[in-house]
This record gives structure tokens, sequence and C-alpha cells, in this order.
């Protein structure tokens, strides 16, 4: 194609260098605006409301546990009498009396 001296239209030159900066650019771009879209997109649920508790702490004297000191000295009494075990050294057999493996 020839260009005249009197042709009115300016043509740009476009070379590879240009081609493959606006190639990567548009990659670029259109890379990071699907990025931003999915990176909106909200994928689990919004969390549930939560309600509040109001908590009140009062202090007021408490009453004298006799039930509790009754229930525990009743399991005492069942127990019986706690007589003394020798140590668990002593009842252990001897290193001799033990199999070889």
């Amino acid at each position: 194609m020839s260009v005249h001296v009197s042709d009115p239209i300016q043509y740009a030159p476009v070379t590879r260098p240009h081609r493959r900066w606006l190639a990567w650019s548009l990659a670029l771009l259109l890379h990071l605006a699907v990025i931003g879209i999915v990176a909106s997109w909200q994928f689990a649920p919004a969390p549930a409301e939560r309600g509040s508790l109001d908590v009140v702490l009062v202090t007021r004297s408490s009453d004298a546990p006799v039930e509790a000191e009754a229930i525990a000295e009743a399991d005492q009494l069942a127990r019986g009498e706690q007589r003394e075990e020798a140590p668990a050294e002593s009842r252990a057999a001897p290193m001799d009396d033990l199999p070889v493996l």
C-alpha cells in the first residue's frame, strides 16, 4: 500500500513491541477484573445475628450445706475402715523372677 503525500490520515507505526505491550496490558486488566469480580462474591452465608444476654451478679449469703455434708458423711461411713497396704515396691516381683525377653 502506498502512501501519498496528500493523504490526510496520519498512520501510527504499530510494531511488535507495541502490540506485545498492548496485549500484556489488556490481559493484566482482564485478569484483575475477573479476580475483583470473583473476590466480591460471598461464598459463605452471612453469620446469624447474635442476641445479647444480660447477666446480673448478686451477692447473698448462702445457706449452710447441711444436705451435702450429710451425703459426704454417709459415703465415708459406708466405705468402712481404711487399712494400710504395703508399698508397691515390696509387692512387685523380684527382678530375678522375671522372664527374659
